[in-house]
């Protein structure tokens, strides 16, 4: 139990805060840095069954470069 609760901790200490700051594909990357510098965020859906994938990574990213709130609805868990 306590290995999860450390393993947590350091997963948020070193999220990445900007899109920049993410490794992904370039021409992911070049869309949504582009979508950021428009000022305009498009309706995404991110859709992936593994967790891990960095789909809150990315939204989180996003939210702090546009400076907009984020209002997150985990289905797995709210369900």
């Amino acid at each position: 139990m306590a290995s999860n609760f450390a393993n947590q901790i350091w997963n948020e200490h070193y999220r990445p805060l900007h899109v920049k700051d993410i490794v992904m594909p370039a021409a992911f990357k070049k869309y949504f840095l582009d979508m950021i510098s428009s000022g305009v965020s498009n309706n995404l859906l991110l859709y992936s069954p593994e967790p891990g994938t960095g789909k809150t990574t990315l939204v989180e990213a996003i939210a702090r470069d546009l400076d907009a709130d984020v209002l997150e609805i985990n289905a797995s868990s709210d369900n």
